[in-house]
């Protein structure tokens, strides 16, 4: 995984998973950097382009962070069948 992705995933999670009062500072830095790397991937092109962009880039990395949710419930219920069960 690129650091770039690996990154926004971290600021996606912590987005997330923050208390309340850190919610606007995570919404910001997960914005930031999203911004940046697609300003740092993409040619310049025109306003609209950019946001159908950005809402591309947030759904691809929403999904990929739910996927990783999926996977590790999966595991914890994969160990506690195994475990925990009588």
């Amino acid at each position: 995984m690129s650091p770039e992705l690996e990154q926004l995933l971290r600021a996606l999670y912590e987005k997330r998973t923050c208390p309340p009062e850190e919610k606007s500072h995570r919404d910001a830095t997960f914005e930031r950097l999203l911004q940046d790397t697609l300003a740092a991937a993409l040619p310049p092109v025109e306003t609209n382009c950019w946001t159908l962009c950005m809402s591309a880039m947030k759904s691809s990395v929403e999904r990929a962070a739910n996927r990783q949710r999926c996977r590790t419930r999966r595991d914890r219920l994969e160990f506690r069948e195994k475990y925990c069960s009588r």
